[in-house]
């Protein structure tokens, strides 16, 4: 029997679009989590994957089978906003003459769908004239929280799995499902959610601070949202070219409760073990008022909380956060090179039905930096980074630290005499790439996306270069990347 509480859908496979590569992965990542404590309702894929799902007349189909059926939905699949503001996302195959799902014919939240999450391109836009209100106020009923995008996203299979990662450090859904999307790329996309509420009160403190999956329906009076993605600074990586491949033999940090304490001892917090939590236990509270801490995760990387952001605070200039931040950096002396990789911002803004609107307003900065060996730096995704987190005052709220100790240099291989050059290799992985996607679908390479660094992986690092591909099809375009080994 199903519980209700748990849904998803992925399309990889497309009679009329690009295909893609890990959306199935992508949302077991996310079901796989909770259904340690929750039977799953059902998971979609390819075909599966049809409008009656999402359509306001069928969404609750058997009691257990459409997006309204559940309380938290998760969807990845090619998606867009059109400019008249409707949601628009591709489906596996054709039911009742349409392949695609719109938000103009949905309407949820009248039976038990609560979170929604969208993973795709443009799927919770806030710029250039949209907001989450102006898309989903008429299809909304009920629901509690949205999750999406505001640009063009990844094709990627981490942002479930990492939105419990950091979920379980304590923080609430929203800035779970931001640092998760920023963890694996900090640039060139930017990730969104928003909060309903009766209020404007209300609905920024679910925003800000909702971390369990409730069941009880909410006015959509407001609506209070939340994006961010790269700021611009300048940044100089100048990375140079090694003369033969390396590999970097890497340490792990312990992982047990002595750890925990001693970290925690050394920044003057209190450390703890990152747990394995339900994001509907009944024995959590509903709002947990904020405590500093720092939690170690299993795999030895760990997060610190210092304060709050004062998100109504009147912000410095970039140049000062950048300073200020670079300041901190050097008081915590982690023991490792670190170069400065760019900086994402996060703003909100709201809006009401009865014609309120709030402008948009910083609410923190995050800046992204990563470890160096040699001159050359971690590439983004993986260990190797380190974020810290300062709000408009400047002041350090939070940082998380994925660094690791380097053990050694070896040579990963033999030299070659056949071995290509970095940039053969990697447009031959390229041209590979685009051969695999289909007839209609055309790859172009991301201007300035090029990069040389090292990928951490466990016990090792080994020297990678990539770029930023962008796929587009008949209706839909998303990123990727293209690595190869140096």
């Amino acid at each position: 029997m199903s519980d209700n509480m748990y849904g998803g859908a992925s399309v990889q496979v497309y009679p009329q679009d690009a295909t893609l590569t890990y959306p199935h992965a992508c949302v077991d990542g996310f079901l796989g989590y909770v259904a340690q404590f929750n039977t799953i309702n059902f998971h979609a894929k390819d075909d599966d994957v049809r409008e009656w799902r999402y359509d306001q007349e069928y969404d609750n189909w058997q009691d257990r089978l459409g997006m309204d059926s559940v309380r938290a939905f998760y969807h990845f699949a090619h998606s867009t906003t059109m400019n008249n503001g409707v949601y628009l996302t591709a489906m596996g195959r054709t039911w009742d003459n349409t392949i695609y799902a719109e938000s103009d014919r949905m309407g949820f939240g009248d039976q038990r769908l609560r979170y929604l999450f969208l993973h795709g391109c443009e799927s919770l836009r806030t710029n250039f004239g949209h907001s989450p209100y102006r898309t989903w106020h008429a299809p909304n009923r009920g629901a509690r929280m949205l999750f999406g995008f505001d640009s063009l996203t990844f094709d990627t299979d981490q942002q479930g799995t990492r939105f419990f990662k950091e979920w379980n450090t304590g923080k609430s859904f929203s800035q779970a499902w931001q640092d998760a999307a920023l963890s694996i790329f900090h640039n060139n996309h930017r990730v969104s959610s928003a909060a309903c509420g009766a209020t404007d009160r209300e609905a920024q403190d679910r925003l800000w601070n909702e971390r369990l999956f409730f069941g009880e329906a909410v006015s959509d009076n407001w609506y209070w949202w939340r994006w961010a993605g790269q700021f611009p600074i300048e940044v100089v990586l100048g990375i140079p070219l090694p003369h033969q491949p390396l590999s970097l033999r890497l340490a792990r940090r312990r992982a047990d409760a002595d750890a925990a304490t001693a970290l925690g001892e050394r920044f003057g917090l209190r450390g703890i073990l990152a747990g394995t939590a339900s994001p509907t236990s009944e024995e959590a509270s509903a709002r947990t008022e904020f405590e500093p801490r720092l939690v170690l995760h299993p795999d030895g990387t760990y997060q610190a909380f210092y304060a709050e952001p004062d998100r109504a605070a009147q912000s410095r200039a970039p140049e000062e956060i950048v300073e200020l931040a670079d300041r901190e950096v050097r008081r915590l002396d982690l023991g490792h090179d670190l170069a400065l990789a760019g900086m994402s911002a996060t703003f909100h803004a709201g809006a009401s039905r009865r014609g309120d609107t709030v402008p948009a307003a910083v609410a923190d900065y995050t800046l992204h930096y990563r470890q160096v060996y040699d001159g050359i730096p971690a590439v983004a995704g993986g260990d190797g980074q380190l974020t810290v987190t300062l709000d408009p005052t400047g002041r350090l709220c939070s940082m998380s630290d994925t660094t690791v100790p380097i053990l050694g240099v070896e040579e990963p291989r033999p030299p070659a005499p056949e071995d290509t050059d970095v940039c053969t290799a990697l447009n031959a992985a390229t041209t590979a790439r685009a051969e695999c996607l289909g007839p209609r679908a055309r790859l172009a390479v991301v201007p300035d996306s090029r990069e040389i660094g090292f990928r951490f992986d466990r016990d090792h690092a080994a020297l990678v270069a990539r770029q930023t591909i962008e796929i587009t099809g008949d209706r839909f375009r998303i990123r990727d990347i293209v690595e190869v080994t140096v």
